[in-house]
C-alpha cells in the first residue's frame, strides 16, 4: 500500500513476522532532516480517512495504491534488505 502526504511524502505499508521495534530514522539528509523513518511499537502516521485538519497543510492523505486488506508480508530477510537499502540512502 502506498500513501501519498500532503507534504509530498510517501507511505508504504508492510507486514512482517519478526518482533515490533519502535520507530525508527534510517536515512537523513546532509542538513540532518529526516529522509526515510519506519513507524513501529509506539508510534503512529496518518492515514487516508484523517480529517484534513491533523496535517498542517490542511490536505488529505491519499491512498495511491494496494489495498489496506491485502498487505504484502515481508520475510526476515525481505525486511532486513528493505532497512539496508534505506539506511544507505
Amino acid at each position: 500500500v502506498q500513501v501519498d502526504t500532503p507534504s509530498g511524502g510517501k507511505h508504504l505499508y508492510h507486514r512482517h513476522d519478526g518482533p515490533c521495534e519502535g520507530n525508527l530514522k534510517l536515512a537523513r539528509t546532509e542538513a540532518g532532516d529526516v529522509k526515510i523513518e519506519t513507524r513501529g511499537q509506539g508510534g503512529y502516521a496518518l492515514a487516508p480517512g484523517c480529517p484534513p485538519e491533523c496535517h498542517p497543510a490542511r490536505k488529505p492523505y491519499r491512498k495511491t495504491a494496494g489495498s489496506f486488506s491485502d498487505l504484502p508480508a515481508l520475510t526476515a530477510q525481505e525486511r532486513a534488505a528493505l532497512l539496508a537499502m534505506a539506511r544507505a540512502c
